[in-house]
């Protein structure tokens, strides 16, 4: 991002596109086939497409009916829904074998486990117990309702095998830590890590907002080299002090040269403030963030517990050589309490250059510092 206000304009139109009330109603997802695309799983770690996705649908009929489609069988369930949890429950079936390579069973197993779910940018997501992982759907239109009985089973369908991957830019952007409704002490690094594929760029913005569309923090990442099947991967930290426990969700999203989501993905999550009241963060620059102007640039942050309220901002190269520093007093109604506070630096060195912005609270003792923070940001774009 070019510079702190571009960035809180897009993530203020982010935020009201896709927050809401950080909640789906179950109206939301009837009366639409939802298509099977990804599966992104936490046990162990990892993303993969559904190259088929229009044999293995699901569709909410209505508040407790669903109908299943697993390859060349048709099935009928229920489904029961309390906030954001869910559960499915399969029952009459028809029974045709689909073939070798089918994922009928494995897809029905799947739905089985579902524990929760989430409507993001018109894209279904269903949560796996445990925090197993992710099933994501996509729309494929207004469905139709199902008959009270199955088609008849004597002649099964022909199967096709599942084809490769063809290069077909299927479009998705994931979170996979943190987990859905975990919580992290919010002046401490929560690290975030997902997945992507067909993005128009590798520029992740992550940011966590409340329910109320507050923005407290926000971070860079840039997605990795693709594996073989076109998935990138991308992971950065952020901090996002808040002075009570704040329920909201982290957001992730990659826009287009025009400003536009092109794709987008949100965790629900919990941030706690700091439990020892002695932390130190940086809130901007955004972690793994650029520096526009390298030359002369402004970090701010906030701080609690330090003696005297001193602290000292430090930018560093990569092996912790000091560039600059400066040492000031964070503003706060007491001597200890929390407050905010702002520096401006200047460093000369090659745009693009990976650096670390570090702040702490130094002993007056001489020993290790009362608490401290390094960020990775870069200096200058090249």
């Amino acid at each position: 991002m070019k510079n702190r206000m571009l960035l809180m304009v897009l993530l203020l139109i982010l935020v009201s596109l896709m927050v809401g009330g950080c909640k789906t109603n179950t109206s939301d997802i009837q009366g639409i086939e939802w298509q099977w695309v990804s599966l992104i799983e936490t046990q162990p770690a990892s993303q993969s497409l559904n190259p088929d996705a229009e044999n293995y649908t699901i569709t909410f009929v209505d508040d407790v009916n669903v109908a299943i489609k697993a390859d060349c069988n048709q099935v009928l369930g229920t489904y029961s829904v309390s906030g954001s949890k869910m559960t499915i429950e399969t029952g009459i079936s028809t029974m045709a074998f689909c073939g070798e390579e089918s994922q009928d069973v494995f897809y029905l197993g799947l739905l089985a486990q579902v524990a929760s779910f989430e409507l993001v940018d018109n894209r279904l997501q269903l949560g796996l117990t445990d925090d197993a992982g992710t099933i994501g759907f996509q729309m494929s239109g207004q469905a139709v309702v199902p008959t009270a009985e199955p088609p008849p089973t004597e002649e099964p369908a022909p199967t096709a095998e599942l084809a490769p991957d063809d290069g077909n830019p299927a479009v998705f952007l994931a979170i996979i830590t943190p987990r859905t409704n975990s919580e992290w002490e919010s002046t401490e690094l929560l690290e975030i890590t997902g997945s992507a594929r067909a993005m128009p760029n590798d520029d992740v913005i992550v940011f966590f907002v409340d329910g109320g569309r507050n923005i407290y923090g926000y971070a860079c990442a840039e997605l990795g080299a693709p594996n073989d099947a076109n998935i990138k991967t991308y992971k950065t930290h952020m901090t996002a002090p808040v002075n009570t426990s704040t329920e909201g969700k982290v957001i992730a999203v990659v826009l287009g040269d025009d400003g536009s989501v092109v794709g987008s993905a949100g965790v629900f999550v919990a941030a706690n403030p700091d439990k020892n009241d002695r932390h130190v963060t940086i809130e901007e620059p955004g972690y793994g963030c650029i520096i526009t102007n390298p030359g002369s640039f402004t970090i701010e942050g906030s701080a609690e517990g330090g003696f005297e309220n001193n602290i000292v901002v430090q930018a560093q190269d990569v092996n912790g050589n000091v560039l600059a520093e400066a040492t000031t007093n964070y503003s706060s109604g007491s001597t200890g309490g929390p407050g905010s506070w702002s520096v401006t630096l200047s460093v000369n060195v090659a745009r693009g250059t990976e650096g670390r912005l570090v702040t702490f609270s130094p002993d007056p003792a001489g020993g290790s510092p009362i608490s401290s923070r390094i960020y990775t940001v870069f200096y200058g774009e090249e």
